[in-house]
């Protein structure tokens, strides 16, 4: 779409302020990565719908060097600061007995020494701090993962598992064009051919982030490898003709710092990057007025925050990751293909606010060693969110709206799950709200 038909997209660049600066995968088996992990399904390799496994592409195809993720380093403190404050950074640090690492834009910087939360938020011009906790290791404050639930090897074909989203009669009419969805994950193989003309890389050296996932020399100690491109790959699939910039903020094992996860903040806020939908196909395991306060922001700046419920294999313990139930925050369950609730997924119906498909779900797997890129079925919420954030950005296109709004108008039109209780609005159903946009605007409406 031609962004000067877009005004929602003129305005919020014009309210943005200064430039600021700029990060999951398929698991073999059954495994709980971390303490507040994110579910998800995978499966074994499987061919495209006709041919063997596609062997690997000889055009050209985007390079991006990889970037060493930062370390988990109980030490360091993330901290939001007035803007503009009242004195430099330095003297702030130096006050607190701090020295500072890495100023991240006018909002964030990171601290490091010895330090105490409440002594760093008594402070006037530091709004919000946290530590740089470990991630997915035993008594960890805060986890990022998924819980990788069994996989199938069955070709999905046509896609049962989301028959019910009438995503062609809704291509029929948009497919997210000029959409920009920057999806923090894993990062992707860029190589894929799913994948191919849709993505942009980010820059290393601008935004601290990269987007390629390298391939692991042990999968058996990856288990989390390849999770960024599925979820892409199913950003994708719901809006096809959308940008995909895909920031790798998790290792191979599922788990990343809280440091490379403000980076994504900072990432979204840059007005160069227009970022319209932020994707979290992932958990916290607590919740931190640090990442509530970013939601805020950049829900202020216009760019829509779309997280997973989490999944759990207790069915006593079925509440949703705090950063899925963050104010402002779009909090994603899954359900299967009659809109039952999944098994693993954990649920609110009143904090998290709808619901997609997620058990059995299509999805695109990177190649490994000489075997080329192919396709995968997988379940979990974290498949449920892409299909969210793809379907915002299909009526996004289709109404010329900004992001929340389009959520909004698909969110009016929700299906009931099974239960009714487990999320606020019901499963998304983004051919019924395209097809009211298609009437308001004088159309005859869409065909199957």
């Amino acid at each position: 779409m031609n962004h000067a038909d877009q005004p929602w997209r003129h305005l919020r660049k014009h309210l943005r302020g200064c430039s600021t600066k700029i990060w999951l995968s398929l698991v073999l088996g059954l495994a709980l990565i971390g303490l507040g992990a994110c579910s998800d399904e995978p499966a074994s390799v499987v061919a495209p719908d006709a041919g063997p496994l596609w062997a690997k592409p000889t055009q050209p195809v985007p390079t991006d060097p990889i970037v060493v993720l930062h370390a988990v380093d109980l030490s360091q403190v993330i901290v939001e600061v007035a803007v503009p404050p009242s004195r430099p950074l330095t003297q702030i640090a130096t006050e607190q007995g701090l020295n500072v690492v890495e100023q991240l834009d006018s909002h964030y910087a990171v601290l490091q020494g010895s330090y105490s939360v409440d002594a760093l938020i008594a402070d006037p011009d530091i709004l919000a701090a946290a530590s740089n906790d470990a991630v997915g290791t035993e008594g960890a404050d805060l986890t990022f993962g998924f819980y990788e639930g069994e996989w199938t090897d069955t070709i999905t074909g046509s896609q049962a598992a989301t028959a019910r989203l009438g995503l062609g009669a809704v291509h029929s009419h948009g497919t997210g064009s000029g959409v920009r969805v920057l999806v923090a994950d894993s990062g992707v193989d860029p190589t894929h051919p799913a994948l191919l003309g849709h993505l942009e890389l980010l820059d290393a050296q601008l935004h601290g982030l990269g987007s390629v996932e390298p391939e692991p020399q042990d999968l058996s100690l990856a288990p989390a490898y390849g999770h960024g491109t599925a979820v892409t790959s199913l950003v994708l699939m719901a809006a096809p003709d959308a940008t995909v910039l895909p920031a790798r903020i998790l290792d191979s094992t599922g788990v990343g710092s809280l440091y490379d996860l403000v980076e994504v903040v900072v990432a979204a806020l840059d007005p160069a990057l227009d970022v319209d939908i932020l994707n979290f196909s992932m958990s916290i395991s607590r919740p931190i007025e640090l990442i509530d306060r970013a939601a805020t922001l950049l829900a202020d700046e216009g760019v829509l925050v779309v997280a997973a419920a989490g999944n759990t294999t207790n069915t006593l313990l079925t509440t949703p990751s705090p950063l899925a139930t963050s104010p402002r925050v779009i909090g994603v369950a899954a359900v299967d293909a009659v809109d039952q609730l999944a098994w693993f997924s954990r649920f609110s119906g009143l904090t998290i606010d709808v619901a997609a498909p997620g058990v059995g779900i299509r999805c695109a797997i990177p190649g490994v060693g000489s075997m080329g890129p192919g396709y995968t079925t997988g379940s979990g919420t974290s498949f449920a969110v892409p299909l969210v954030s793809g379907s915002v950005a299909s009526l996004m296109e289709i109404g010329g709206w900004g992001p929340r709004r389009a959520y909004r108008k698909m969110r009016a039109v929700c299906d009931p799950t099974s239960p009714t209780n487990m999320t606020q609005y019901g499963r998304i159903d983004p051919k019924e709200a395209a097809e009211r946009v298609s009437l308001s605007f004088g159309g005859g409406g869409l065909t199957p």
